[in-house]
């Protein structure tokens, strides 16, 4: 399933989203349990996501015909993005 630009995808959502502030979401993840990771703090985010699709894998416990795929999520904006 995609979702539109926004969080949840309905100009609601979209609305409650932008009155909470810029760090909302990010306190809200936190809040949850979430490593937050400042992508600019981090060099290579990316390459990270990159060497975690790798050794998935590789192990053993994962069948070949399964597909890995990474993902980034960026908290400020709720959009995620995959990782080639």
């Amino acid at each position: 399933m995609r979702r539109s630009s926004s969080t949840c995808g309905s100009p609601e959502c979209e609305t409650r989203h932008r009155s909470h502030g810029p760090g909302y979401l990010r306190d809200l993840a936190e809040f949850a349990g979430f490593d937050v990771v400042d992508e600019a703090a981090n060099g290579d985010l990316d390459g990270s996501v990159r060497d975690d699709i790798t050794l998935i894998r590789n192990s053993p416990l994962i069948p070949t015909e399964v597909s890995v795929r990474g993902f980034v999520y960026h908290v400020e904006s709720g959009k995620l993005r995959e990782v080639p």
